[in-house]
């Protein structure tokens, strides 16, 4: 596909990743995202995403445009990308941003249109990526151990944390509606996410990265 088709078609599609595209002259279109988080030194340093993932099977969980699905079949790993909204943004053929960079990307990401309450009992994968998700979920303890249930090494989450400072509590606030979002639900601290961890099957939880608004955690099994 050349550039200018690559243009064509994927400025039908509202992106929420910013995805390189290369063409078949060469040349790289990049998706027009809406998140700036699309880099390989953000995807390292505030996601914790392993540079060498050769022989371990990936899931990502909520991946949408599957920015992190791709980068992880990148570094060498057998992924595949869930998620239940994917495909409400369309240009004419019915194609959603996920399918399109697939195609163009040649990859080899499994795709499924699942939640993972739809998903989780059907394999288990080395490494889940959980990023972003966590916060729009109604029951965060069922969602919690339906992912230690199809982790088999560690999940890497990235959330909405709480803002206030409750010191050592352990504490899970409940605001549905938060930034104007009605499918925002939950922000626990960090005490809170790590309690929450290890009741739901996990064995420990290591902080990635932290600014007192989003975190990212490494729940080991």
């Amino acid at each position: 596909m050349t550039y200018e088709q690559i243009k064509e078609k994927a400025e039908l599609i509202k992106w929420w990743h910013s995805i390189d595209l290369t063409s078949d002259d060469g040349l790289v279109y990049t998706t027009k995202g809406e998140v700036n988080h699309c880099t390989e030194n953000i995807a390292n340093n505030r996601f914790g995403m392993p540079l060498d993932l050769k022989g371990k099977t990936v899931l990502d969980i909520g991946c949408w445009d599957g920015y992190f699905s791709f980068l992880a079949e990148k570094r060498g790993g057998n992924v595949s990308g869930i998620d239940p909204l994917q495909g409400c943004s369309h240009f004419e053929r019915g194609t959603d941003g996920f399918e399109f960079s697939r195609t163009v990307l040649n990859s080899k990401v499994d795709f499924y249109k699942f939640s993972l309450q739809d998903y989780y009992k059907t394999n288990q994968w080395d490494i889940t990526l959980y990023y972003g998700v966590l916060y729009h979920v109604e029951n965060p303890i069922t969602e919690l151990k339906a992912l230690s249930q199809c982790t088999k090494e560690y999940s890497l989450i990235e959330t909405a944390i709480s803002q206030n400072d409750y010191g050592n509590k352990s504490v899970w606030e409940f605001n549905n509606g938060f930034d104007n979002d009605s499918t925002n639900f939950w922000y626990p601290n960090l005490k809170g996410l790590e309690n929450a961890l290890i009741y739901a099957g996990f064995n420990r939880m290591e902080v990635i990265y932290s600014d007192n608004i989003r975190c990212t955690v490494k729940a080991i099994k």
